[in-house]
């Protein structure tokens, strides 16, 4: 797994699990599947994040705030997941076969996923459960991708197959800390050993059709072409048969397609309409201002401890949004000397901001305003001002 923590991570922590599926071969080649999988992935820090924090919420952090704050080189996480979805199975070496049967076959699934995780965290020196920290069980979100693999058939009943597979996750915190924004890749990658059992009422067996063999596939007949003595009407059959076959395989293309175009479609009105209310929700934000002393630039905490606690708390809350300043002065002295010490009550803001973790990349502008004329020699005059927006 691949994430905010890595099962490849300073140390390798490798996962396993299990499942069933249960599915319908058409054609010979194409086999619709429904799964559902269990399984336990472990994942701990990278070695350029083990001297990262993270707090009790799960929030990595560069720099520790609070005495309860982790470094994420002490720590490995446990997630847990249930995943259930449809795979669409294709057999490449059947489909160049005209469906025809054939004991060896390989296997081209994509694939998309309902997945739930319930991630708990462990400190990594003593394998202890870290009661408190890190963010608990989400809700179901969706994965896709699909895997690649290799059938052999070892009777006509049971057949045993290989595969590995890549899926991108859209939960964000699988893992149980979350730091990155809504864009980033979250991966899992397995690779599975499993057995299937064809339950269907024919099964491939070589008959004998006027000296010549064929091969039973579940449902279907295919027969060995005929000699170039056959009659008229066997060749007939035999291209009217072939037509039916190409007309099955065009219908369940085209049904597959639009499965496929339906399910992108939905994810892209999904992403749309989250994006959406994020964009509302930091938009009706309401940030406290910073406010200073006449004629000078030092932020005082005496009197803005409240405010800075808010604005730090919002930004950490809110990561992937782009920050503004605003410095504004009173009436007091000239404009020179307004324009100057506005723009220095701006850059003190942000030089704070930043000494406490804020990622500087993300201030887009810090800017003296000069004069409040509004706010005339008021204390709501001497201010700096925060604003948010997703550029």
């Amino acid at each position: 797994m691949w994430g905010d923590l890595f099962s490849l991570g300073k140390e390798t922590r490798p996962g396993y699990g299990g499942g069933v599926f249960a599915g319908y071969t058409i054609g010979g080649w194409f086999s619709p599947e429904l799964s559902f999988d269990y399984g336990i992935g472990r994942l701990g820090a990278k070695e350029h994040q083990i001297n990262d924090y993270f707090n009790k919420a799960g929030i990595i952090k560069y720099v520790q705030y609070d005495p309860s704050d982790m470094k994420l080189g002490d720590i490995y996480s446990k997630a847990q997941y249930m995943q259930a979805g449809l795979r669409l199975q294709m057999g490449l070496i059947s489909l160049i076969r005209g469906g025809r049967y054939t004991p060896f076959d390989i296997e081209l699934a994509p694939a998309i996923y309902a997945q739930k995780f319930s991630p708990t965290l462990y400190a990594a020196a003593d394998n202890k459960k870290l009661d408190g920290y890190g963010i608990a069980e989400s809700g179901w979100n969706y994965a896709a991708g699909g895997d690649l693999g290799l059938r052999y058939r070892f009777s006509p009943k049971v057949s045993a197959h290989l595969r590995g597979g890549l899926l991108w996750m859209r939960n964000e915190a699988f893992e149980g800390v979350n730091n990155d924004p809504l864009w980033r890749v979250n991966l899992m990658a397995n690779a599975s050993v499993g057995v299937t059992f064809h339950l269907g009422k024919t099964a491939p067996n070589p008959v004998k059709t006027d000296g010549r063999p064929s091969m039973k596939t579940d449902g279907q007949t295919s027969m060995v072409p005929p000699a170039p003595d056959d009659s008229d009407q066997k060749a007939a059959e035999a291209e009217r048969l072939r037509q039916e076959q190409l007309a099955r395989e065009q219908a369940e293309k085209e049904a597959q397609a639009k499965m496929l175009a339906d399910a992108e479609k939905q994810r892209m009105a999904d992403a749309e309409a989250k994006a959406k209310a994020y964009q509302n929700e930091v938009a009706a934000l309401r940030i406290p201002p910073v406010y200073f002393r006449r004629g000078s630039a030092v932020i005082h905490k005496d009197i803005n401890e409240e405010n800075l606690n808010e604005i730090l708390r919002v930004l950490h809350a809110y990561p992937e949004t782009a920050i503004r300043i605003e410095g504004w002065c009173d009436v007091t002295g000239t404009e020179r000397i307004n324009a100057l010490l506005s723009q220095q009550r701006a850059d003190s803001l942000r030089n704070y901001l930043t000494g406490k973790g804020i990622n500087s990349q993300r201030f887009v502008s810090a800017k003296g305003m000069g004069v409040d004329e509004v706010g005339g020699y008021s204390q709501e005059a001497r201010r700096v001002v925060v604003t948010l927006s997703l550029e």
